[in-house]
């Protein structure tokens, strides 16, 4: 190569080539910075004062295009006329920077973003030649920490206005802080008293070993505690219970322990009378004249000292374990079994009726009962069955039903007695005048009538004294009353007296019709010669599950209170020719079908039997 006559030598060649060559690479190095800064996420920037102004010489990155600027537009710009003026107290820092002060930091916001901004000076000969400063966004992290400030917030006030008390203390055991309801409960003015006092100092002596052992799991674990129960002792003296829970946490960035407290002296006092109430319950089962079991299904597990003795044993152990059947007459095992799943789904005391219970002697003891379903007794859910030993009532039943049998008879004799006297007395008088030759159709006439009367009367008696023995047949009340209407019919039509009925059909029971027919037509004879104004009885039957009602009703002159307790007593009666025993075979023979009569009748009303038979 040849300029100008003059020629390059090699090594002048190898210097230009290296030079561009190093240009070049300087060339893509600034390309690759200025790249690389305009991609970061933050910003970088630098200025330095030039003739009086702090002039931006270079300013770049993703974040300065989100503050809706650009390089060219900003770069060569006085710095502190780009500021907003809201922003205008950011000044001081740009110039703190320029002045020479180190690691200068502010926090700035610009379009709705929060940044972060550092300012480092550039020192060359001891003078401050440029600054460099890097900008970041920090607007999530605020927005965090504005979220974690509210948060701690919330759950401050959630400490402090809790009704529970709540304490944090450090692994020394000082109290850190306490809330209103701690200060409460230890009897202090307010929180200043307490904090930075041993927790120590309001914990009672026998709970200190337990607090020991929370912190030190709480501390060493790093973990939640189980709850545990504690004394406080307030600075009056009180004493409190308290349930407590520790959990770790950071108080004023140091490791601590939160204790929450629930006071539980009320819980304490009311568990206290639960068991005495338990303990007074037990005693008073064992002590019980009455005879007491539990047992679950069949299986005994108690007996107290009463159902020991009932049974002839020497100790409850012999019967701790055996079966409630091993003492039960097995007449009575299954109406037992069915009593029991009828308590247990019912979960109510249930009566269980008599019983013959077997002792240990095999003698027989004739009983009563009640079960009830209990659901804590010796922690288990139990059959609680109390017995009574009925034996000497029994006996004592018997004597009085034997005594109210010699009274009966003496009753039934007398009335008897007076009842015939009266036919008998007029017999008297007219065999007297036939004696004496007076002798008339019409005293013969008489004499008939009385001796019906008599006839009559001892009939009735002989049903009540000597009762057949009926054989119960399967038959349908509908017809049988039905065919009582129709007989009765007629005698109603001539007192003006009308039947209305209400029946269902093919309504069947156990019975002896022709005995139920008597006392159907004995009551719609009543009913009628009730009503002399006449009138319309009214008859209506309802069939239950388990039983069939029947109700007869007239609207005649009633009857008095104060007599109708005496209805159904021999030769008590409200007509004038009535006997009484009617009534008191009525009722005879709704005994005899397992059934029940009520009289109810008022004055000028009328009266309403009703008949209550089994139904099927």
């Amino acid at each position: 190569m040849r300029i100008r006559g003059k020629g390059i030598g090699p090594s002048k060649l190898r210097s230009i080539y290296k030079l561009r060559k190093s240009e070049e690479k300087l060339r893509l190095a600034r390309e690759e910075l200025a790249t690389m800064i305009r991609e970061q996420q933050g910003l970088i920037f630098k200025y330095k004062q030039i003739d009086g102004q702090i002039m931006l010489t270079l300013c770049d990155g993703e974040l300065l295009h989100r503050f809706g600027m650009t390089p060219d537009r900003i770069v060569g710009q006085n710095l502190l006329e780009l500021i907003p003026q809201e922003s205008a107290y950011l000044i001081n820092h740009f110039y703190d920077a320029m002045n020479g002060k180190e690691n200068v930091y502010f926090e700035g916001s610009s379009n709705g973003i929060t940044y972060i901004a550092t300012l480092r000076p550039i020192v060359r000969n001891g003078t401050v030649v440029e600054v460099v400063g890097s900008c970041i966004d920090i607007t999530d992290r605020k927005r965090m920490e504005l979220t974690l400030q509210e948060s701690e917030q919330q759950y401050r006030q959630l400490v402090e206005m809790s009704p529970e008390p709540i304490i944090v203390c450090d692994r020394s055991c000082t109290l850190l802080f306490v809330n209103d309801a701690a200060v409460k409960l230890l009897g202090a003015a307010s929180a200043c008293e307490l904090i930075g006092q041993p927790f120590m100092t309001y914990v009672d002596p026998d709970s200190a070993n337990v607090l020991a052992a929370a912190l030190e799991h709480l501390f060493v674990k790093n973990s939640p505690f189980y709850t545990f129960e504690k004394k406080w002792i307030g600075r009056s003296g009180k004493v409190t219970d308290l349930e407590a829970r520790g959990v770790p946490i950071l108080y004023a960035g140091q490791k601590a322990v939160q204790f929450l407290c629930i006071d539980i002296t009320n819980r304490k006092i009311e568990e206290e009378t639960i068991r005495e109430s338990d303990r007074r319950y037990q005693m008073l089962l064992k002590l019980s004249p009455e005879p007491v079991i539990a047992h679950d299904e069949d299986m005994l597990v108690y007996a107290n000292d009463a159902a020991v003795k009932l049974v002839g044993a020497d100790s409850r152990e012999q019967l701790i374990g055996k079966s409630v059947f091993n003492f039960l007459h097995e007449d009575f095992h299954e109406g037992f079994r069915q009593k029991m799943r009828l308590v247990k789904a019912t979960d109510e005391q249930l009566t269980l009726g008599s019983a013959k219970v077997i002792t240990l002697r095999n003698e027989v003891v004739e009983v009563e009962g009640s079960s009830i379903y209990v659901y804590k007794h010796l922690n288990v859910p139990l059959f609680q069955t109390v017995f009574r030993d009925i034996t000497e009532r029994k006996r004592t039943e018997e004597m009085m039903i034997r005594s109210e049998k010699l009274s009966i008879v003496g009753q039934l004799a007398a009335g008897v007695a007076h009842e015939i006297r009266n036919p008998l007395t007029t017999l008297k008088g007219f065999t007297q005048l036939i004696k004496a030759g007076k002798i008339s159709d019409g005293y013969i006439d008489l004499m008939q009538v009385e001796l019906e009367r008599i006839n009559q009367i001892v009939s009735e008696f002989m049903v009540i004294a000597k009762p057949k023995d009926v054989e119960l047949k399967r038959h349908d009340l509908h017809r049988i009353i039905v065919d009582v209407i129709h007989f009765m019919e007629m005698q109603a039509i001539m007192n003006n007296v009308e039947f209305k009925y209400s029946l269902q059909e093919h309504v069947c029971c156990l019975c002896n019709e022709d005995q139920l027919k008597q006392v159907f037509m004995n009551i719609l004879k009543n009913a009628i010669e009730a009503m002399p104004s006449g009138g319309f009885i009214e008859i209506a039957m309802a069939c239950e599950i388990d039983r069939i009602e029947i109700d007869f009703t007239d609207h005649g002159v009633g009857i008095p209170k104060e007599m109708l307790s005496r209805l159904g007593e021999p030769f008590f009666t409200t007509k004038e020719t009535g006997t009484g025993l009617g009534l008191m075979i009525c009722h005879r023979i709704i005994e005899s079908h397992n059934g029940t009569m009520q009289i109810r009748s008022k004055p000028k009303k009328g009266t309403n039997i009703k008949i209550t038979l089994p139904n099927g």
